[in-house]
């Protein structure tokens, strides 16, 4: 069995994209947020 080191998490990077209002006139703009599995 291999263990991992201590503290440490297998786990996949979660991205949230955020909801936008798109209104006439407005340029299209989507915010993603990634949050990493280890911090950098």
């Amino acid at each position: 069995m291999i263990q991992a080191a201590a503290g440490s998490e297998v786990t996949p990077a979660s991205v949230s994209p955020s909801t936008q209002t798109v209104s006439v006139g407005d340029p299209f703009t989507v915010d993603i947020v990634v949050t990493p599995a280890e911090p950098i």
